[in-house]
């Protein structure tokens, strides 16, 4: 159901995956979000390790255009999911990505928020509005921005402002049957 979700992967609560040579295109919300919620402290947080990974294209779901006040739409209060981010730790996450291509993303090629952390190396963010939003203070930038990555051809490369964030923790829709 892309009018509300859409995304590639989520991983959520103590789960751990390791990913190599995949391909993300045209999701809708989010192409790869993992996070733990945090109002749940006995859920460990995800794992994910990433290898030879592109991520192209993320939509914003289509409920996010809705006008405000329209009951449909994807936005209520501060709870936001559907802007379109490629690469998102929210919540208690641990995202390691190497070998790696972001672009076209409707709003962040990478996102970092509430004690999530994603390390990258050898990779590209491009052709995004933003390259790379970190919104946890005192975050250790050189994690997301060492020299092995490239960012250029972005809006905007590197954000510290809050931007809505995706609410990986409403369950998904089921199945059209």
């Amino acid at each position: 159901d892309t009018y509300t979700h859409g995304s590639g992967l989520r991983m959520m609560n103590g789960s751990s995956l390791a990913l190599q040579y995949a391909r993300f295109a045209h999701n809708h919300t989010t192409a790869i979000a993992a996070g733990a919620n945090p109002s749940e402290p006995h859920n460990p947080m995800p794992f994910l390790s990433l290898s030879h990974i592109t991520i192209h294209d993320t939509r914003a779901a289509e409920c996010s255009q809705l006008p405000v006040g329209n009951p449909l739409r994807c936005v209520e209060g501060d709870r936001y999911y559907g802007l379109g981010n490629g690469l998102v730790a929210v919540g208690p996450a641990d995202i390691r990505i190497d070998h790696f291509a972001i672009s076209g993303s409707r709003l962040a090629g990478i996102q970092v928020a509430r004690f999530g952390r994603i390390t990258a190396t050898q990779g590209e963010v491009h052709g995004n509005a933003i390259g790379v939003n970190i919104q946890i203070e005192n975050y250790p930038a050189e994690l997301l921005l060492g020299p092995s990555v490239r960012y250029y051809d972005n809006d905007i490369n590197l954000d510290t402002q809050s931007q809505p964030l995706p609410d990986l923790f409403d369950a998904l829709p089921d199945a059209p049957e």
